[in-house]
């Protein structure tokens, strides 16, 4: 465990001297205060699901992803090509205390990113003297946090199984665009193939496997607007509200995190045995 918060603190401070940060820090603050400008413009005062609360969202369900496959897969990428990780694997360290510590160090640096471009369009909308609720900042940034940590282990995973940093931006790019873009588009088309009784069941399922739709659906039954589901979903989000659907929500959330991770212990075993 005093291995692995070593190569955290070693990598976040690496991090911090780079300008890693810095740059994804001022690219989220630029576009939350954008963002924060019209939903100032578009606020109805509601504590529910409003434009403003839908802007702020979209914001981190687009930009929160993209960073950290980047942020993550490039990292791991780069420092296995300019020689950093091979020189890593030489020292008294595990696998585990490699990857753990090497994935809480890029939590904690997208943690400073996502701390930054909330707390900047935060005064902003003090500043401009809108009553934005506090807890659906909150949620907004503990939801943000959620993403980051999901797809950081997604991007360590496409870190190792890439052999340079051109092809983990690309294939970040991929998976970003088809999480983001494409599975919906997916889904509807699958649903016109099946019968009427079980597209409402199928569609339901699906948001389990996007980690997008997954924190989507989240935010919204935790802000208490999963009216915007309709009356055919009125049982789900029933359920989902009650204790019992929260904690599959947080289950399939750390299975989202740890398989990616666990797939890349074993792409590590097999680079060390090579």
């Amino acid at each position: 465990m005093r291995k692995l918060r070593s190569v955290a603190r070693q990598e976040l401070l690496m991090l911090i001297k780079s300008r890693w940060i810095l740059h994804y820090s001022i690219l989220f603050a630029i576009l939350a205060l954008i963002i924060s400008m019209i939903g100032t413009r578009a606020y109805s005062g509601y504590d529910g699901f409003t434009i403003s609360t839908a802007n702020l969202l979209n914001l981190s369900l687009l930009l929160v992803p993209l960073i950290a496959l980047l942020f993550g897969s490039m990292n791991w990428a780069g420092e296995q090509e300019d020689g950093w990780l091979p020189l890593l694997r030489t020292y008294p360290l595990s696998r585990l205390s490699l990857i753990g510590g090497k994935y809480l160090g890029l939590l904690l640096g997208m943690v400073m990113v996502i701390s930054i471009g909330y707390a900047i369009s935060g005064f902003f909308f003090v500043f401009q003297g809108a009553t934005f609720p506090v807890q659906t900042f909150l949620t907004f940034w503990s939801a943000s946090i959620i993403l980051a940590a999901i797809f950081l282990a997604i991007a360590i995973m496409l870190g190792a199984w890439s052999k340079n940093r051109l092809q983990a931006m690309g294939t970040s790019l991929i998976i970003w665009a088809w999480l983001l873009l494409f599975y919906e588009f997916f889904l509807f088309i699958l649903a016109t193939w099946l019968p009427k009784t079980w597209i409402l069941p199928f569609l339901v399922v699906s948001l389990y496997f996007n980690p997008v739709e997954l924190v989507r659906s989240w935010v919204i039954l935790s802000m208490g607007s999963g009216i915007l589901f309709g009356p055919e979903l009125y049982s789900f989000v029933t359920w989902s509200e009650a204790w019992v659907g929260q904690l599959l929500y947080l289950g399939v959330a750390i299975l989202w995190i740890i398989i990616p991770l666990f797939f890349t212990l074993i792409m590590e075993r097999r680079t060390q045995d090579e």
